[in-house]
């Protein structure tokens, strides 16, 4: 595989990319394009730079560029009826298998109501939230994404109305916007859906009022409001700005990366998928009104504590039509510690250029102490198994705990991260294990390296407990 890189390539906000946010765009690209199941090795890859003026991504690659490393998953409040609750990568849903007496789900701000008799058989019904851009409705330059894709499955068709409300995020929304209700046929893994307008004849009944959208509806498909401002006006929607930070370790460098989403006042709690950033959040703020004027949000940073230096500019931007259009868009702060240090606290100020209203977050994290499993006594065989495999991979050499990564998947970037991490051998069989695979599975994988010691080590195990 050979990866061109334009000799001065920028991202959509005209920022350099950094090498790893290119390896990491080109293996995603590759996969996708080659609809392989693997991502393409970082030794498999060459580079040759390509000579040219600045050049743009596509909308495509922008968009995964901004989605990568956005929140992922979202805390669900019990309900006081019992429902299976799926996450993955491309959205969140619960699922409830209802009949002819009906039932009720709810996620995310999200209700299904659906009457007795509106069944005639016993369905497995679907009701979620998905954050896959790749399905979104296509938008102008003046319209605003205002409320989460919904998604109801399966496609099926009712005796009855059912009921359907979900969040929305417009301001003042019957007296400066011109709001639209999407819906999209096929299901959600078709990608050729296309987005119309669901007039009332479609839904029976249409209801948009303060910060919910409610729908009577006779089939399923996925939903969306979108909107933008009245002529002579200038709409407004409610954001919020979320901060995960990377673990405080001893002396190494702390990142603060803050995030704007649209605010909902349903969705109570957002976090990181901890493999892909390690990041936690770290603060839930007030909702900022975003005013149709074209200006990006600046974020300050206003103070940092003692023993603290930042690295680079004491102010980020935040691309304005990134925000309108529901993209996620994200800013980064990195701090290096010029002492031994195990706290930071940071304090932000962020704001609409013009606007005099301005919002505060408050960043603060003490450093954890970690004892490796590989430092820890009396521990049981299979630890002890754990612990051998980890005194030998996480050395560096030319087939250490990296290669292993690799071969069983880890992107350059994951790889990359953990080479920050005190004992990056114990998060990698952590994971493995957590998944549900057995340490033995990796004999296979170790072989192809050429660790056999380790290999040994397992089969000794084995043996041991036969």
């Amino acid at each position: 595989m050979v990866i061109k890189i334009g000799k001065d390539i920028t991202n959509a906000h005209g920022h350099v990319q950094l090498d790893s946010q290119v390896v990491a765009i080109a293996q995603n690209n590759y996969k996708h394009k080659t609809k392989s199941k693997n991502l393409v090795g970082i030794d498999e890859m060459d580079f040759v730079l390509k000579e040219g003026d600045k050049s743009f991504m596509s909308e495509t690659t922008r968009r995964q560029t901004i989605y990568n490393g956005r929140p992922t998953s979202v805390l669900i409040n019990e309900s006081s009826f019992h429902e299976e609750k799926g996450n993955s990568e491309k959205g969140i849903f619960v699922h409830k298998t209802l009949g002819k007496s009906g039932g009720v789900l709810q996620v995310l701000g999200i209700q299904l109501v659906i009457p007795s008799d509106a069944l005639t058989e016993d369905t497995k019904i679907t009701v979620g939230v998905t954050w896959d851009a790749s399905i979104y409705p296509s938008l102008t330059k003046q319209s605003s994404l205002l409320s989460p894709v919904v998604v109801c499955q399966p496609a099926v068709k009712f005796l009855k109305p059912v009921i359907l409300s979900f969040p929305h995020c417009a301001v003042h929304e019957k007296e400066n916007w011109i709001l639209k209700v999407l819906n999209r046929e096929n299901d959600l893994y078709c990608k050729n859906g296309e987005w119309r307008d669901l007039d009332e004849e479609n839904a029976g009944d249409i209801d948009i009022n303060k910060n919910k959208v409610v729908l009577k509806l006779r089939h399923f498909t996925l939903y969306a409001v979108v909107g933008e401002s009245m002529e002579g006006k200038t709409a407004a929607k409610a954001v919020k700005l979320l901060a995960f930070t990377s673990p405080l370790q001893r002396d190494k460098m702390f990142t603060v990366r803050i995030y704007c989403i649209n605010n909902y006042d349903e969705i109570k709690d957002i976090k990181k998928e901890t493999m892909k950033l390690n990041e936690k959040q770290a603060d839930v703020l007030q909702p900022l009104f975003i005013r149709d004027n074209g200006e990006d949000v600046t974020v300050s940073l206003i103070n940092v504590s003692k023993g603290w230096k930042t690295d680079g500019g004491k102010s980020q931007n935040i691309d304005f039509e990134c925000i309108w259009h529901c993209l996620s868009p994200s800013c980064k702060f990195l701090f290096h510690p010029e002492t031994t240090v195990n706290k930071i606290v940071c304090d932000f100020n962020y704001n609409q250029h013009s606007s005099t209203k301005v919002r505060s977050l408050k960043v603060a994290q003490e450093q954890i102490q970690f004892l490796p499993l590989a430092l820890k006594e009396n521990v049981g065989p299979e630890h002890t198994l754990l612990q051998k495999m980890i005194l030998k991979l996480d050395p560096k050499s030319d087939n250490d705990y990296r290669i292993l990564a690799e071969k069983i998947g880890y992107t350059y970037e994951q790889i990359k991260w953990l080479e920050t991490q005190d004992s990056p051998t114990e998060i990698l069989l952590d994971k493995w294990i957590s998944g549900g695979k057995l340490v033995s599975d990796l004999k296979g994988h170790l072989s192809d390296i050429g660790r056999l010691d380790v290999l040994s080590e397992i089969e000794e195990y084995e043996s041991s407990i036969a």
